[in-house]
């Protein structure tokens, strides 16, 4: 079909470029089977594409059995591997961090089995790390954010890289590397602008004015939302200024600027 005639040279080309080889073998899985196992193939795809669409719309009641049936389907696909990674994703949002990082232990030893899985097993130790960090265990979280950053770079993506990149420097500075945080920060504030998401930039500045709240740094957290409004302004985002804007309001009244505080709360109620 047209479709797997699209994966398959997409398949192809992604190997040969940056040595990514999934979407190449789940092509390989479905030209070696025969009439049976491709129809069973078929309908895995099929039940994994439905149960993504209602995981991107957070229905995840609904995301969930469908993900983890198309994973049992694809059977000795990679895809079995993907759809695995988003059930366990769903586990997550669903506030069940335990189980999903069970899961997702259990599977970054099967992915990591296969050394040319590369942006799978980034995903995997950016969800990893994530619930690390939910634990405030910074430490454990590191390696596997900084290898998820090093595996975006080598595939040159840099729309996840750069986001992955924003979580390294929370890590560092949570462990007392202030300098490492900040560079690694201003790099992936470089990134996410040259990617072309206008909205990455101003969300990962809010971040980072998160971070240095929680340091009690709160001269340099409101010089970032300073800054993340004037980046909301610039890309016309209405919703994320308001809330930068209260925020910075917030700021300014616990620093005693009530002025300002006033200011910053008329603006974002205008």
């Amino acid at each position: 079909t047209r479709l797997l005639s699209i994966a398959r040279a997409t398949g192809s080309a992604l190997s040969r470029i940056n040595d990514e080889w999934l979407l190449h073998d789940a092509v390989v899985a479905i030209d070696a089977a025969n009439d049976a196992s491709r129809s069973q193939f078929a309908e895995a795809h099929r039940i994994y594409r439905r149960g993504r669409i209602a995981y991107n719309r957070q229905q995840l009641g609904a995301a969930e059995p469908d993900l983890r049936d198309a994973a049992k389907r694809f059977a000795n696909s990679p895809m079995s591997l993907v759809a695995r990674y988003y059930a366990a994703n769903v586990r997550y949002d669903r506030n069940d961090v335990d189980g999903a990082e069970r899961e997702l232990d259990t599977l970054l030893a099967e992915v990591d089995a296969h050394p040319r899985y590369v942006a799978l097993g980034a995903q995997v130790r950016w969800q990893l790390a994530l619930c690390r960090m939910l634990r405030d265990d910074w430490a454990s979280a590191l390696p596997r954010v900084a290898e998820a950053a090093d595996r975006f770079r080598r595939l040159d993506e840099r729309s996840n890289l750069g986001f992955v990149q924003t979580l390294l420097a929370d890590t560092l500075l949570c462990l007392g590397r202030v300098d490492e945080s900040w560079a690694v920060r201003i790099e992936s504030f470089r990134v996410q602008s040259e990617a072309g998401h206008d909205n990455r930039v101003p969300i990962s500045l809010g971040g980072a004015a998160r971070m240095e709240l929680r340091a009690g740094r709160l001269d340099s957290a409101r010089a970032l939302l300073q800054i993340e409004s004037a980046a909301d302004r610039a890309i016309g985002s209405d919703r994320l200024l308001t809330n930068a804007l209260m925020r910075q309001a917030v700021l300014a009244d616990g620093l005693g600027d009530r002025d300002a505080a006033n200011a910053d709360a008329r603006a974002a109620s205008a």
